[in-house]
């Protein structure tokens, strides 16, 4: 079992990410489990022990800081390079956009060189896309198109877990997300970004 100062710092470590890399409470417990699995296979903490804590502690340590290790060189995975073109074009978001985002989180690289660089920006894509189509927004637009008289049956039932989300006020994922917009495009009433995206200066 890990000892509860390894936790404490473990959760130290999630708060700094939530600050340094401006994302939200529940996109730095989503970059916690992502690490957690990467070291052990499994998402929760409770897998760990003292030695794989204290990887965990140094994984979240370079995400929320940088420089606190020398960069690692690890070759992004296909993987990661599907969730960040998906999660670009999703924000509909410019090639010159997307370098000025990474500039912001990756102190001045225009693109992520490493792994660990490529899994910070996917994460502040993902709060960004959190930030633009929330629940409330993604349940006016799920009204509308449920009023189409040849949405399918599938689409339907996603519409309404999308508008049960936003009455319960609970957050969606960016997969949900992803296919609410998928289906705006299917019936042609795109769901457009609450506040538009636009390229950076």
């Amino acid at each position: 079992m890990t000892q509860p100062n390894m936790l404490k710092a473990i959760w130290a470590s999630v708060r700094d990410i939530e600050r340094h890399a401006g994302l939200d409470k529940e996109d730095a417990k989503d970059v916690l489990r992502r690490v957690v699995k990467e070291v052990t296979g499994q998402p929760s903490t409770r897998a760990l022990n003292n030695k794989n804590a204290v990887e965990v502690i140094r994984r979240l340590k370079s995400i929320s800081d940088p420089t606190s290790e020398p960069p690692r060189r690890e070759t992004i995975t296909p993987d990661q390079q599907k969730g960040l073109s998906q999660t670009r074009e999703a924000l509909k978001m410019t090639p010159a956009g997307y370098a000025a985002f990474c500039k912001r989180m990756l102190k001045g690289r225009p693109w992520p060189q490493s792994r660990e660089e490529a899994g910070k920006v996917f994460e502040g894509l993902k709060a960004l896309m959190r930030r633009r189509y929330p629940p409330a927004h993604l349940s006016q637009h799920a009204h509308a198109l449920l009023q189409l008289s040849h949405v399918s049956p599938q689409d339907q039932g996603f519409l309404r877990t999308v508008i049960t989300t936003a009455r319960r006020r609970r957050s969606m994922s960016c997969g949900q997300i992803g296919i609410c917009l998928r289906i705006g495009e299917r019936y042609e009433r795109p769901i457009p970004a609450r506040e538009r995206v636009s390229d950076p200066s």
